[in-house]
């Protein structure tokens, strides 16, 4: 299987039978905001 991630939480995933050539495509949109930090600006710091 063949999975591709995207930032905005589009997946795209790929299922191909070796033997036949068949293949199976599937997308879904997932949240996130739970996988990103605020960081503060460069400078910033505390």
């Amino acid at each position: 299987m063949v999975m591709g991630f995207q930032e905005n939480g589009h997946i795209t995933m790929e299922r191909r039978n070796a033997k036949t050539g068949e293949s199976e495509e599937r997308e879904v949109t997932e949240s996130v905001e739970k996988n990103w930090e605020v960081y503060p600006l460069f400078g910033e710091h505390k």
